[in-house]
Parts: structure tokens; C-alpha cells; sequence
């Protein structure tokens, strides 16, 4: 999904996905929640890959 198509879908401006992508945007966890309905992935999924990640030691994935 492209930046714009990604903001588009978030009714934001592209700027917003920017600052997201660059790491210079926290968000709550409303905004996580339309960003993870926009990726057509649940919340709870999400946090659930992100804590599996998190788990795994770095390089184990390579």
C-alpha cells in the first residue's frame, strides 16, 4: 500500500503516514486501531504479532 492510498484511507494527509513510517509520530490507541482496520488486520492480532516479535531474540529471524 502506497503512503497516499494509506492516508487516504485514514482520512488523514499524506504527512501523517510520513511521520509515521519516519517514527516521528506516537499514536494512540484509537489512531492504531483505524491504522490496523485500514491494513485489514484486528487490534488484537497486531498486538499479539507485535509481542511475538518482541519475544524473539534479534537475528533469529534472519
Amino acid at each position: 500500500m502506497t503512503q497516499a492510498a494509506f492516508a487516504q484511507a485514514l482520512e488523514r494527509p499524506q504527512s501523517f503516514a510520513s511521520d509515521i513510517e519516519r517514527g516521528l509520530r506516537r499514536l494512540d490507541l484509537i489512531q492504531l486501531r483505524d491504522i490496523c482496520r485500514a491494513l485489514n488486520i484486528g487490534l488484537v492480532d497486531f498486538v499479539k504479532r507485535f509481542e511475538a516479535e518482541l519475544a524473539t531474540p534479534k537475528g533469529a529471524g534472519d
